[in-house]
């Protein structure tokens, strides 16, 4: 085979592989939900900050691993859930008398 036919094969692989990435791209970022779905009528935006312990950190196997977790929002915060793979974890409810729109568990 001729070295300008390899090189033509190899471009056209090289353009329908980047044009079948582009279109897998757009598929699944169009079937991420609009925010309407996501927050109840009626609510305010929250903004939530997880904290880890630093990257070069070393935990044995099935140790807890502490995750601090901030929320800071438009109205009173009373509870904050923490879910672990879709699963209620653990609840954090406000002190009697909490009426600031920020809370950190």
């Amino acid at each position: 085979m001729k070295k300008s036919c390899v090189i033509t094969i190899v471009i056209v692989v090289f353009i329908a592989v980047c044009l079948a990435s582009i279109g897998i791209g757009v598929f699944f970022l169009t079937r991420i939900p609009p925010v309407e779905t996501q927050v109840f009528p009626g609510s305010t935006l929250v903004h939530v900050l997880l904290s880890a312990p630093k990257s070069p950190t070393g935990w044995p196997l099935n140790a807890y691993i502490p995750l601090q977790a901030e929320a800071y929002g438009g109205g009173t915060i009373s509870t904050i859930e923490l879910y672990i793979n879709g699963q209620l974890y653990q609840t954090v409810n406000t002190p009697a008398g909490w009426n600031q729109p920020e809370y950190a568990a």
